[in-house]
């Protein structure tokens, strides 16, 4: 099986550029990541990195709760599922799985998909990913200056119908924040990842998805490598 703390460490990375694009006061200690400032909405405060230092993990997570500084409702990623978060005041959002998908040669295809390379294109990426709700303005401009993370989208003009962001960090490239607006199809998701391959030059490609999706993303190659678990402050 392979090695998920390589996705750990993937998606700290990639949360930690998404925190600081926003101002954030991020640090890494050798068992977690975590943010000094409120994280935008859906990113977590604290990442744990390594399944066997709960103490201090939880010892982290005391200090951001008594820190003053964070709103109720920011999160936790406990990310090998190994956290009881429950006693400090948390309740665990959703169950998920790491997901793992080796590369596939020949696959690489951007296909509809085009890449973002400007803050108007980002915007009307950003819409399409709102769908039907007000942008939140989660993804700031500075990430496009960052070579290892890249946004795809599909659509007409300023109209974006469907897209997804990745980022390689610690040897993977993990696809994240999938959307289509429909029916995308039932062969969107493997459109996806042969865009995807494009950006990844040759890494194994990486995501997580909540239980309820997990058939979807089996169905295109994708095996499941470990639990992890969404907690937010209650």
């Amino acid at each position: 099986m392979p090695d998920r703390s390589a996705y750990v460490s993937n998606n700290a990375a990639w949360c930690d550029a998404v925190a600081r694009a926003h101002g954030g006061e991020t640090a890494f200690a050798a068992s977690h990541w975590h943010n000094m400032r409120q994280s935008p909405p859906f990113y977590p405060n604290l990442i744990t990195l390594t399944p066997d230092d709960a103490a201090e993990q939880l010892a982290a997570v005391r200090a951001l709760a008594e820190s003053g500084t964070l709103e109720d409702g920011w999160g936790v990623k406990d990310s090998f599922a190994t956290l009881d978060l429950a006693p400090l005041g948390f309740e665990m959002l959703f169950a998920a799985q790491w997901l793992w998908r080796t590369p596939v040669q020949g696959e690489a295809s951007l296909s509809s998909f085009t890449r973002v390379n400007n803050e108007p294109k980002l915007a009307a990426w950003e819409r399409g990913f709102s769908g039907e709700h007000e942008p939140m303005h989660i993804f700031k401009s500075a990430l496009l200056a960052d070579p290892d993370i890249a946004f795809f989208g599909a659509g007409a003009r300023d109209t974006v119908t469907a897209g997804f962001s990745v980022n390689r960090h610690a040897g993977v490239c993990a696809i994240s924040n999938v959307f289509a607006s429909g029916d995308a199809g039932p062969d969107f998701l493997s459109r996806v990842t042969a865009a995807a391959s494009v950006f990844s030059k040759d890494l194994p490609l990486v995501s997580y998805m909540p239980d309820q999706a997990l058939p979807e993303w089996q169905a295109a190659g994708f095996e499941l490598i470990g639990p992890l678990r969404i907690w937010v402050k209650s």
